[in-house]
């Protein structure tokens, strides 16, 4: 089966690496699929040599979004079950293993690099996600996809300020299922 929609965030954790995925609407579920590792690695590594690590990094970069643009082109049309098998990291969760899932403005100070929102959710089974949205364009697509699929067991506390260009705070609001 072919995804419906699509959109990426980076799991974020503290004793282990952070990991890039990309979650797929795919009938009533969601398809996690890891298309990326650590974050942060080439920054640190640049940082010691100056003036020539910055050019460097902003190359590679420029360079890896490039080659990571056209392999989603590529696995966006690809069946979910194929993209599933890839990778062990990969998984699926279905809404009615979701016993509540929030999704945030950034935080003021963060451990894991600049990013526009946080979307965190606990699975029936007790196992928590943390995940960080790093393009505002992803937090926006997540904002359509998620209250569709989640319902009731999501708390959207953020909003869009046309003013400040940003996701901040908003009162909470569940959504009905």
């Amino acid at each position: 089966m072919r995804a419906d929609r699509a959109f990426t965030v980076r799991a974020i954790s503290t004793f282990t690496g952070d990991r890039l995925y990309r979650v797929y609407l795919s009938g009533n579920q969601l398809a996690f699929i890891k298309i990326g590792g650590q974050a942060g690695v080439a920054e640190g590594v640049a940082a010691q040599f100056g003036l020539v690590g910055g050019l460097m990094l902003a190359w590679w970069k420029k360079r890896s979004r490039k080659k990571l643009e056209q392999r989603l082109a590529q696995e966006d049309q690809e069946d979910i079950e194929l993209l599933l098998t890839r990778d062990p990291k990969n998984f699926l969760i279905h809404p009615g293993q979701v016993l509540g899932a929030t999704l945030d403005p950034p935080a003021r100070l963060s451990a894991h690099g600049r990013h526009c929102g946080f979307w965190k959710l606990e699975e029936t089974d007790g196992k928590k996600h943390s995940f960080q949205f790093e393009d505002v364009s992803e937090m926006r697509q997540a904002m359509e996809i998620l209250p569709r699929i989640l319902g009731g067991v999501l708390t959207v506390n953020a909003r869009w300020d046309e003013n400040k260009k940003r996701y901040t705070k908003a009162e909470a609001t569940t959504n009905a299922a």
